[in-house]
This record gives structure tokens, C-alpha cells and sequence, in this order.
């Protein structure tokens, strides 16, 4: 399993490169506005603006893709997340359904991935906080694989994407020059925060003294 998920985060990592080629930087060459300014100083930024828009389109991608995943293999367990005893039904689980083990290697390949490309690419200022979120992320995926923790694990990721997506939303909106849309979507990305990375998460922990 570990494996198979450095092969696909290899092949997501190709896929993105791809993407960005054919796909995103096409797109961000037409959507994204133009800065004003020294011609030469504009065209500079715009460039810059082109390769954050399609990083940033394709984060969206995988943030949705994930996200769907998620929700199609929780529609295939016997637990309900709002109710905190239905978490640890018959725990240990040692079973797991091919969605759902295919859901969970493809959260390790992506997050291995993104491993390669921030060490890949240019480094940034946040390097070192991005590359210790990767890594505590893989160890907590893999722990929970390893130790029968699933159900949870499949909860707290149904409450970590869909925060990222707005967030992903509002920053290709701002680079489009739409800053009302970009406002709205960091005011909802806000609220989705609160809401799903602290209650959501604190409901799981508090979960715990059920099991």
C-alpha cells in the first residue's frame, strides 16, 4: 500500500505538470486581469499572476476530486458523523471496502505529491511550515490506516476540504480581478473554517469518550 501510493503520488505529480502546460496556464492567460502599472513591471506580475492562478486551479482540482471521494466512500459506511458513538461501531474495524481503501491511498499519493512538488519547484517563505503539514499529514493518514481508525479518519477529512475549496475559489478570483466574488468566498471560507476545523474537529475529539 505504501508503494502503491508513492507510484500514484508520482503520477499525480505528472498529472499536474500536464495539467498546468495544456490546461491551467491556457486558462490563466485568459481569465486573469492584466496589473496596472509600468508596462514592463505589469507584465512581470501578470506572468506571476498566470502561474498562481493555475497552481491554485490546480489545488481546486484535487481539494474537489478529494472531497467527492470522501463522500462516496462515507455513503458506503455503517456510521453516521453527526452522531459520535457511530464513529467507533465495532471498532477494530479490520475490513475495508475497495472504495474505501482507494479513497485512502489516493489522500497518502496526494499529500506524497505535494511533497515533491515544494521540494521540486521554487522554494518559498513558507517552505518549512508547508513541508511539516505534508508530513504530519501523511503520519496521521497512515495511522489511522494502520490502526483501524478509518471511520474517524474518513470524518475529519469529509470536514477538511471543503474550507480549502473556498479558499482555492477566492484566491482565482482575486487573481481575475473579481474582488467581490473573491471577498464573498473568503467570508463564506471563514465561516466553513470555524465551523468544520473547529467545532467539526472538536466534535470528533469529543467523540472519543464514546468509543
Amino acid at each position: 500500500d505504501l508503494f502503491l501510493s508513492y507510484v500514484f503520488g508520482t503520477i499525480l505529480y505528472v498529472m499536474r505538470f500536464v495539467s498546468l502546460q495544456s490546461l491551467l496556464h491556457p486558462l490563466g492567460h485568459m481569465l486573469v486581469s492584466r496589473p496596472s502599472g509600468n508596462p514592463a513591471q505589469s507584465e512581470k506580475k501578470l506572468h506571476r499572476r498566470i502561474g498562481r492562478f493555475a497552481e491554485q486551479g490546480w489545488v481546486l482540482i484535487l481539494y474537489a476530486t478529494s472531497l467527492i471521494l470522501v463522500v462516496l466512500a462515507i455513503q458506503r459506511q455503517p456510521f453516521w458523523v453527526w452522531k459520535p458513538e457511530h464513529l467507533w461501531l465495532g471498532y477494530p474495524v479490520t475490513t475495508m471496502d475497495a472504495l474505501s481503501k482507494a479513497v485512502y491511498l489516493w489522500e497518502a499519493s496526494n499529500y506524497i505529491h505535494q511533497v515533491f512538488v515544494i521540494h521540486l519547484e521554487e522554494r518559498r517563505s513558507d517552505y518549512w511550515q508547508m513541508l511539516t503539514h505534508h508530513f504530519v499529514t501523511l503520519l496521521l493518514i497512515g495511522g489511522s490506516y494502520v490502526s483501524c481508525f478509518h471511520y474517524v479518519g474518513f470524518a475529519i477529512l469529509l470536514l477538511m476540504d471543503p474550507a480549502d475549496i473556498c479558499l482555492s475559489l477566492a484566491k482565482l478570483s482575486k487573481y481575475m480581478g473579481c474582488t467581490t466574488l473573491c471577498d464573498v468566498l473568503f467570508a463564506i471560507f471563514m465561516l466553513g473554517l470555524s465551523i468544520t476545523r473547529h467545532i467539526g474537529d472538536a466534535f470528533v475529539s469529543w467523540s472519543s469518550g464514546w468509543a
